[in-house]
């Protein structure tokens, strides 16, 4: 154990044990002010596998006497000396550098960064990533003073502020204007029997606009000796791929990338090396073909929007099922994915009032969608009749009303006429049974 243990309080903090031991250790102990530690009545705190403690957030529930006791297979050697563990302010930033720099290469530069503390933090500078070559001094005060800048000088810097308690850090980005191209990176090649597809991450362009070539050859087989040659590839508008074709099947390639500016070229990338397959044998897979459903119609109900389509023109295997989606705006949206592929209708319900929906339906097989249909639209705000005016089969009761109407009127009529001929041929029989009787009387009155 360190004879006295610092930490800062207010930021996440550690109490270490230190150790060497060989097998590993498997178990650390810790006593506080003499007593078993339980580091389950602390909140914030937890013990790693490596047998430190972590706490969360410093306080002065963390002051105390610390021992350890290690063990590892072969047991322990016992407690570590006690130390006592000291609450210290950590470094703070008066001078914070700002994000970013521009300068031309060949330039002074000076980033400002100053701390303060108790004890009083210690600044250093760091670049991130690929150090830099160049000459840097670090001033006094903590300020990074570059006295002619350099391509190397450009990336990430951090300014690091350290005392006894912790470190803190803050960072800058340095733009050095006026170079060549730096080397793209992250290259990856996707390769085929004859091609291969090459993508890169663009790299800083040095202030001018870059252009890139693809250089790329195949290695050569031990028996064959001699160095291989290399072809290039300019890429065309700038892109950050490129399709190289023309490569031989089973064949070992390497491909690297080159940037270049009006200033000259930069560094070649990383080199990566890549196989290309067999040439395939096999036959092709069967060609797989499925057109979306036709004529999609929408008619409104009062039940709401029926939707009606007509199967694929061409599809090479069963339909397991329909797909129908509705947007009200930009966004399509599902309105069922499981319609029945004997189906060829939906009912769309609870549609929003004084809205425009437009539909499309696509076919699902296998596992392939169709393109969709044609797109039909319908207004949520077209008339319909009431629903009490509206019969079982579909007629309106004004329209069924008239019909009733010239049916009573033709049978008023046709019994009417019945009547009228009834009375008309009864008064006939009674003046013909009269005329009789009368002629009756004249013959009888002649005998006497």
């Amino acid at each position: 154990m360190p004879s006295v243990i610092y930490v800062a309080i207010g930021l996440p903090g550690f109490i270490r044990c230190p150790i060497d031991a060989n097998p590993p250790v498997t178990l650390v102990k810790w006593k506080k002010d003499g007593l078993p530690l339980r580091i389950d009545k602390y909140p914030g705190w937890s013990q790693r596998d490596d047998g430190s403690i972590r706490v969360a957030e410093v306080t002065e529930d963390s002051l105390g006497t610390y021992t350890c006791m290690p063990y590892n297979a072969l047991g322990s050697m016992g407690w570590s000396p006690p130390a006592p563990l000291v609450l210290k302010d950590p470094p703070k930033f008066s001078v914070v550098p700002g994000g970013e720099y521009r300068q031309e290469a060949g330039r002074e530069l000076v980033i400002p960064c100053e701390a303060e503390g108790d004890p009083f933090p210690n600044i250093t500078w760091r670049k991130v990533g690929k150090p830099s070559k160049s000459k840097h001094n670090v001033l006094p005060r903590g300020s990074l003073q570059f006295k002619s800048l350099t391509k190397d000088d450009h990336g990430e810097w951090e300014c690091v502020a350290t005392n006894v308690a912790t470190s803190i850090t803050a960072s800058t980005h340095v733009q050095v204007i006026g170079t060549s191209p730096h080397a793209p990176t992250n290259i990856h090649v996707a390769v085929s029997s004859t091609w291969a597809n090459v993508s890169w991450e663009v790299g800083y362009d040095g202030g001018f606009q870059q252009t890139f070539s693809v250089w790329y050859g195949y290695v050569l087989k031990r028996e064959r000796l001699g160095p291989h040659d290399w072809l290039s590839i300019p890429v065309a508008g700038g892109h950050d791929w490129m399709v190289v074709p023309s490569l031989e099947p089973e064949t070992t390639y390497q491909f690297s990338i080159l940037a270049q500016n009006k200033l000259g070229t930069g560094p070649f990338s990383e080199v990566v090396t890549v196989n290309t397959p067999v040439f395939p044998i096999s036959t092709p897979e069967p060609l797989v073909l499925l057109t979306p459903p036709r004529c999609l119609t929408a008619n409104r109900t009062q039940q709401g929007v029926l939707l009606t389509w007509i199967l694929p023109a061409n599809h090479t295997a069963p339909i397991q099922h329909y797909v129908m989606e509705f947007r009200l705006g930009e966004r399509w949206e599902v309105l069922d994915d499981s319609i029945p592929a004997g189906e060829t209708d939906l009912l769309a319900r609870d549609l929003i009032q004084e809205a425009w929906y437009e539909f499309r339906v696509m076919a699902v097989m296998d596992d392939t969608i169709s393109e969709p249909s044609n797109v039909v639209g319908v207004s949520s705000t077209d008339f319909f009749p009431p629903p009490e005016m509206v019969e079982e089969r579909g007629l309106a009761r004004p329209v069924v009303a008239g019909i009733v109407a010239t049916i009573c009127f033709l049978a008023a009529a046709v019994l009417f006429s019945t009547m009228a001929a009834c009375f008309v041929n009864k008064q006939r029989r009674r003046k013909l049974k009269k005329k009789r009787g009368e002629g009756k009387v004249l013959v009888i009155n002649g005998l006497l």
